[in-house]
């Protein structure tokens, strides 16, 4: 039988079937993926103890139910299944005319008002949207406008877009054009530089520096440059190299590299072989993994062992098997059983389970039920039940209440709560009520009282209303009252006023008023003003006014600067400063500067030029240079900074050498160096190399090891050991060691061997638990000489000028 990926990146499959006017049949138990053996053996059920199947609608009933065409679309968004829901959305639309689409989208804009919070079903109607667009572009942007949720209303506009493009882009992009709403426009930017990169990449890349802020368009390339690789994984990889998008884009050479090997593994390899640094052949190999044949071992064997880290090879390992299990499920459990590293077996077995619950459900529940306790089981166990709860909730929960206590059950618990209360509300909360009271059963509570109150409002509300007070009973309402605004914002608001402590009461009606003011500013606006004037009406004011500055900046601004309550106006004023920033910052600036005072001005500025450094950082940068000296310049400019080192770090840095006040260009520089160390530390590195040995470079050196410590603990540990300061130093060693140690203990303890940790640091690490023998040595401080534990400075610095080229080798 054919054997698919249960995940699926691209709705191109799935559009082709039914282009073809197929209707695609799958058994309601099955996901994707799974060939017959999926369905649990008789055997299997009598070990649960629970037998036969609950009834749930089927993609197949819906499709013979087609002449109704509302009711089957209601009946397609009730399926728990999110793979279910899309073939049978895409199956039914694959038929219907034009004169069908007002009642799918009346369907639409009915489920987009339920999902706001969750998101739900918001990928599969954009999805739909975008095919639908394809043949009747205005009605359906028409529609995708009217949305009065902004996130919603972008997601779909987006689609729309999309899919108008790929039949008629120079009128989609004569509608882009012809945006006036700034927001709106960059939002939809990337969409339209996505579809131009269809038939012109250069074109793209052009359109993508004109109408892009820098950091937008860094993603922006990225984005188009990972559809390049699904298509022209060579023209990608030239690309990759000439766009130079720093190490945050590093996972574009997994991508490039997957798509090369499913081409020519040969290939692949040999562009992995050319790549120069390290992080790069790392995703590399792992791209690679998804498309070696589990029989190669040799090569898989060279592949993996070419990476020197523990937890790369992990990784990769898991690429390998998750990709394998789908294509062949006896060949990969065998390679499996030839894993001679524990930590590499645990690691393999996680990621065949998924392929093995669908393949054969007894013999993969057996190995579970196996397993010694610890973190592998419990997050398998959490797997297999979320497995199960979407075949049969009561079979799942069954299971689980037979597990022991502890983690594993907890985990497993949390894992169904959803899917249950989906299909059974009634047994959902039936299971919530009987658990121990805890985190778990707070999770459920929360969980289960989010998709009441996308059913039966009444309901949901009735059931919280007969809770004790407490915090299970706030942490619900609060999470409620979201999505009860937007259906009732007078109720949510009745429901918020039953708390009874006064803080989480004016947190909820803060929380009400934001999502109000998305869907209807001026009722909103009213409410909030009709409040008295007191710690509530502040709270309400400042949340209400961020929404309100996204939908009419200069009437938010103009009502602000009039406000006459300091407080009020400060946390509007900050709730204010990210949609302000975006629209017009020099202009807010002007603004705050005429009508504000200087008190809130200096509250609320450094995070203005935050966010507009964010957009545009040399513009930020010049308005900070031009602000008079003090202490509000020195503020800005470290906020500057530090966005600017977001995309470009090295000028950022060079920018605040040339602060003059010591306090600020050192937190500039920490800020900086934060960031620019997790994306390429060897620039980073080399750069803080050439600073003089003081307690500033120590400082900057424990930044540099918390940034990467626990993703590269060699490095960190290396790094760690330049600290002058002893007692600091012997610290964060001894921090990253221990995480070294547990990825890869040989080569960690070879180190150790060479710098030593005073004897009790060394003997903690090694043999945790134990108390230390004063009177014996530690196993590694046999071979190394007393008087060799000393500052590491000048090691360190000579070790990195090394590894970074500044010193032959």
């Amino acid at each position: 039988m054919l054997q698919l990926r249960p995940i699926w990146t691209s709705v191109g499959c799935l559009v082709l079937g039914f282009a073809l006017g197929v209707m695609i049949h799958r058994d309601s138990d099955r996901p994707v993926g799974a060939s017959s053996k999926a369905e649990p053996t008789a055997s299997a059920r009598q070990r649960i103890g629970v037998s036969g199947s609950l009834p749930r609608i089927t993609p197949e009933g819906i499709h013979a139910q087609r002449s109704d065409l509302e009711e089957a679309l209601n009946q397609i968004f009730t399926l728990p299944d999110h793979q279910d829901r899309t073939f049978a959305l895409f199956g039914l639309l694959n038929d219907r005319t034009l004169a069908d689409y007002p009642t799918i989208l009346a369907v639409f804009k009915q489920r987009a008002a339920l999902d706001t919070s969750r998101g739900r079903d918001q990928w599969i109607m954009a999805q739909a949207l975008q095919i639908m667009a394809g043949k009747d572009p205005a009605t359906v942007l028409a529609f995708a406008s009217s949305i009065p949720q902004r996130q919603q209303r972008l997601t779909f506009q987006e689609a729309a877009l999309r899919g108008w493009s790929k039949q008629d882009l120079g009128a989609a992009r004569q509608w882009y054009d012809q945006i006036t709403d700034p927001a709106t426009k960059d939002r939809l930017a990337v969409s339209m530089a996505q579809s131009i990169a269809h038939q012109s990449f250069e074109e793209a890349l052009s359109f993508i520096d004109e109408h892009l802020k820098p950091n937008r368009a860094r993603d922006a390339r990225s984005q188009i440059l990972r559809e390049l690789a699904q298509t022209q994984p060579q023209e990608a990889a030239r690309q990759l190299e000439a766009l130079q998008l720093g190490q945050s884009f590093n996972h574009l050479y997994h991508t490039i590299a997957s798509e090369l090997a499913a081409d020519n593994l040969e290939e692949a390899l040999s562009w992995m072989g050319q790549l120069s640094k390290k992080e790069q052949r790392t995703m590399a190999i792992q791209g690679i993994m998804q498309q070696m044949p589990i029989e190669d071992t040799k090569t898989i064997e060279q592949v993996i062992g070419s990476l020197t880290g523990q937890q790369d090879r992990l990784n990769a390992t898991a690429q390998l098997i998750s990709a394998n299990a789908w294509k062949d499920l006896p060949g990969t459990l065998a390679f499996i059983e030839n894993i001679q590293e524990p930590r590499m077996k645990e690691r393999a077995y996680q990621s065949v389970m998924q392929a093995w619950l669908e393949e054969d459900l007894e013999a993969a529940m057996t190995h579970l039920e196996s397993m010694p306790t610890g973190r592998s089981r419990t997050d398998m166990i959490q797997q297999a039940s979320r497995h199960l709860a979407e075949r049969d909730p009561q079979l799942a929960l069954d299971w689980i209440q037979e597990l022991p206590p502890g983690q594993a059950k907890n985990s497993a618990f949390q894992a169904i709560t959803w899917q249950i209360a989906e299909s059974d509300a009634e047994l959902a909360i039936q299971m919530a009520e009987e658990l121990l009271p805890g985190t778990t059963r707070s999770q459920a509570i929360h969980q289960i009282a989010n998709r009441l109150i996308q059913n039966s409002p009444e309901e949901a509300i009735q059931w919280v209303m007969d809770m004790p007070n407490g915090k299970t009973r706030t942490d619900t309402i609060r999470n409620m009252s979201w999505q009860l605004t937007q259906h009732n914002p007078e109720q949510a608001i009745a429901l918020a006023e039953t708390l009874s402590s006064k803080q989480d009461r004016q947190n909820v009606l803060g929380q009400i008023a934001s999502s109000w003011a998305n869907q209807d500013l001026e009722a909103a606006r009213q409410w909030a003003e009709s409040l008295p004037e007191d710690e509530t009406r502040r709270q309400v004011m400042g949340q209400l006014a961020g929404n309100w500055a996204q939908q009419d900046p200069q009437s938010a601004m103009a009502y602000a600067a009039a406000v006459e309550d300091p407080d009020t106006q400060s946390r509007m004023i900050r709730s204010m400063m990210h949609s302000l920033a975006s629209e017009d910052p020099q202009g807010t600036l002007a603004w705050m500067d005429q009508d504000i005072d200087l008190d809130i001005r200096r509250e609320v500025m450094p995070e203005l030029l935050s966010n507009w450094a964010r957009q545009s950082p040399l513009d930020a940068a010049e308005y900070v240079a031009s602000m008079e000296s003090g202490e509000m310049q020195n503020l800005a400019a470290v906020q500057v900074a530090r966005q600017w080192s977001e995309y470009e770090p090295s000028f950022a840095i060079e920018w605040a050498s040339g602060f003059n006040d010591a306090d600020s260009r050192q937190q500039a520089y920490q800020g900086i160096l934060q960031r620019w160390a997790g994306e390429d530390l060897e620039s980073a590195g080399a750069w803080l190399l050439k600073q003089p040995v003081s307690e500033n470079r120590d400082q900057l050196v424990e930044t540099l090891v918390g940034s990467i410590g626990h993703q590269d603990p060699e490095m960190g540990v290396i790094w760690a050991s330049g600290i002058s300061g002893q007692q600091r130093r012997d610290q964060m060693v001894e921090q990253y060691a221990r995480v070294w140690l547990d990825q890869d203990r040989e080569q960690a303890l070879t180190w150790l061997e060479k710098n030593p940790l005073p004897p009790e640091a060394l003997h903690r690490l090694i043999n945790p638990g134990q108390p230390f023998p004063y009177e014996a040595a530690s196993p590694v401080l046999e071979t190394t000489p007393a008087e060799s534990i000393a500052p590491a400075i000048p090691v360190m610095d000579l070790e990195m000028m090394r590894r970074y080229g500044l010193i032959p080798e």
